[in-house]
This record gives C-alpha cells, structure tokens and sequence, in this order.
C-alpha cells in the first residue's frame, strides 16, 4: 500500500513538473476598441504558470470576475502552444511597430505581457553573455506589433484565449469563438 502511495506521489509530481515552463504569469488584454463610454467593453485574462486563471470582463454597466483552473494535461498543451508560436525567438525591439502606443490602432486590438522565469543557471549565463534579457524579465506584446510577427502572435494571443472554459468565454463577445 505504501508504494502505491508513493509511486501516486511521484507520478503527480513528475506531472506537475513536466508542465512548468519558462514563463511566471501571462496577461493578455483584448477590447472592442470603441471609445464611447456606453460601448466600450475590455477583458484581461491573467495565468499564473501554476495554471489558475483569471478573467476580468469590463463593460460601461458592469464588471465581473471568474477565477479557472487547467489540469496538467491542459498546462502541458498551453505551453507547447506558447513555445510553438516562435515568440521566444522574436527580438523584442523587431516586435514593436514603429507606431507609439494603442491610440494608433484603430478598432479592436489585444496585447500581452508574458513575466519570464529565470534559473539561476540562465541567469548566470546571461550574465557572462552580457545578454538584455537579464535586464528585461517581461516579454511585451504591443498592440501595434511588427505585422512581420502576425503568425506567431495571433498563435499566441489564440492560446489564452483557448484556455478560457467556454461557460466564462460565452459572458463576452470579446473571447466568443
């Protein structure tokens, strides 16, 4: 019975491990883009590498708040999208536009900021390397990102908002499919 529990112990454990990743917390916000007060609606979704998850809904009447949770299967899967998107790869000064901020973008328009998670290891090694990342922790996503990058970020922007349970994605037409 004892090595039924501990073979149960070191598989959940191993599991868990296996779906962390590089990154410590995730934050997309996407709105309709409108200006008018009375039709201006936004959501943010925010996830922890632990894979809880928050969405904040905001619309000119109410705003509500719904809390999730994915499985260690869903997490693996998330981050497989995450790193299958290419954005690690993409220079961070090439992602942005050129443009100066979201008052550019005209109509709906999303971005992110991912809070990168680094080993001691990693951080050592940057240091030798004299790398920017060690003085950049947070990967940003501009509204008005490089148009180069479209795959890559709409593959990521697609797997938050993916993640989302669809009873808390149907609340808002801003993550309806």
């Amino acid at each position: 019975m004892k090595k039924l529990f501990l073979l149960c112990v070191i598989l959940f454990l191993s599991g868990t491990l296996k779906a962390q990743s590089d990154w410590k917390s995730i934050s997309y916000f996407k709105t309709n883009g409108l200006n008018e007060l009375s039709e201006k609606k936004y959501c943010i979704v925010t996830v922890s590498r632990t894979g809880t998850g928050n969405v904040e809904i905001f619309d000119s009447s109410k705003a509500e708040n719904y809390k999730f949770s994915m499985t260690v299967k869903e997490m693996k899967k998330f981050n497989k999208k995450i790193k299958k998107s290419g954005i690690y790869k993409i220079n961070q000064d090439s992602l942005k536009s050129g443009l100066s901020g979201s008052e550019n973008v005209k109509g709906p328009y999303s971005n992110m900021t991912i809070t990168l998670e680094y080993t001691k290891e990693q951080i050592e090694e940057m240091k030798r390397e004299n790398e920017e990342k060690e003085k950049n922790p947070v990967l940003l996503i501009p509204a008005d990102y490089n148009r180069k990058y479209i795959y890559s970020v709409s593959r990521l922007f697609d797997a938050v908002e993916n993640i989302v349970p669809d009873d808390i994605r149907n609340k808002t037409e801003l993550l309806k499919k």
